[in-house]
């Protein structure tokens, strides 16, 4: 029967925030041999897990759609309904406890199907039960380690939308002056896709050098941005730049805001016209 060990498991190297269980965890065990089934709850309970334990099948898929589970530990062979087919009901109903099978007899077949069905692992009878403590902590992390996974691509989701979203003009850079990424406002005004600018210079996608007439990229000005914003795009722009650094404080690149302040430098400009007129009337 195939096996899976704890080096080749991808749970066993934690994430941040993803350590060894601290906190009990609930456990669905499943098992027609009630013999057995008193050994492992005894086993788990004793372990810190809290668990439900039924002899069929048909009734764990019950309790399933009642209660969150952690972890289910079923048995493969059972009457009524077999362990492959409450897998199959488990996907159906699309929860996310992590189902563990245990077995005596099962073929080569039935793995694959399980391990399809989302089974994160088998434990053979008799002897495989000497690890069933470990596989549940194991299965727990994993679990565990989906649902971190699943909220950072939500996080990163939400981060580049609203980058993307952001009217101001940005790009970051590295320590070499090469554009690690642009939002979307930057792209268009560049007439680019936000990819075709990762890899490239600043300067060759806003066309700079000539604006900041020899001086570096690196020790420009936020006076000297602005005029390379402004003959690139044209219009004033108002930029700021903020270093990025490592939590041990190396530098590891640095931030441009570009702000079009066209409208506003045109509306100031309008008004003094104005105030200036006013005054050589009353004069």
């Amino acid at each position: 029967m195939p096996s899976t060990t704890k080096s080749s498991d991808p749970a066993s190297s934690a994430a941040p925030g993803i350590d060894e269980p601290t906190t009990p965890y609930s456990v669905l065990v499943v098992d027609d041999d009630l013999t057995l089934l008193k050994v492992m709850v005894r086993r788990l309970e004793r372990h810190g897990c809290q668990c439900d334990a039924v002899d069929r099948a048909r009734k764990a898929l019950d309790l399933l759609r009642e209660k969150s589970y952690e972890v289910l530990v079923t048995d493969l062979r059972m009457p009524e309904m077999s362990g492959i087919e409450l897998l199959h009901a488990m996907t159906d109903l699309g929860v996310s406890t992590v189902p563990i099978v245990i077995t005596g007899d099962a073929t080569v077949t039935d793995a694959v199907e399980a391990l399809k069905l989302g089974a994160f692992d088998f434990v053979e009878k008799p002897h495989g039960l000497q690890r069933l403590e470990s596989t549940v902590d194991r299965a727990y992390r994993h679990k565990q380690l989906n649902h971190y996974a699943s909220a950072m691509a939500e996080s990163a989701l939400h981060w580049a939308t609203t980058f993307d979203a952001v009217p101001d003009l940005i790009s970051i850079v590295n320590t070499h002056g090469r554009l690690v990424r642009v939002n979307k406002s930057l792209a268009d005004r560049a007439g680019i896709e936000t990819g075709a600018a990762v890899g490239r210079r600043l300067c060759e996608v806003l066309r700079c050098d000539a604006a900041l007439r020899g001086v570096p990229l690196e020790q420009a000005t936020a006076e000297d941005l602005g005029r390379v914003y402004g003959e690139a795009f044209g219009g004033a722009f108002l930029v700021s730049t903020s270093p990025l650094v490592t939590s041990d404080g190396d530098a590891i690149g640095a931030v441009h805001v570009a702000r079009d302040v066209t409208e506003a430098r045109n509306a100031e400009i309008q008004l003094r016209e104005a105030h200036e007129e006013t005054e050589a009337l009353l004069s």
